[in-house]
């Protein structure tokens, strides 16, 4: 009888398992949504990956002034700098 209960119960355990791998299929679905990484690798097998930075401009007290901008983490590099040529 100890022996039919064993078995009976890795049985039930594997059933479980097994059952419990179709329910996480919708984490991996979402990960099918992400943009894919676009990387170029060179002889060496070495791959860089930097930040997109431009510049963004605004008109403060009448003058044009600009600052770089890193697109890739949202953040302000660097100061506002007087765009030369501006009256």
């Amino acid at each position: 009888m100890n022996k039919i209960l064993k078995k009976v119960t890795v049985l039930l355990a594997g059933s479980i398992l097994s059952f419990s791998m179709f329910l996480n299929v919708g984490t991996s679905v979402d990960a099918a949504y992400q943009r894919p990484f676009i990387t170029t690798q060179n002889e060496d097998g070495i791959s860089p990956l930097s930040d997109i930075i431009g510049w963004r401009y605004t008109k403060i007290n009448g003058k044009l002034y600009k600052r770089q901008f890193n697109y890739s983490t949202g953040e302000w590099v660097g100061p506002w700098i007087l765009v030369q040529g501006q009256a």
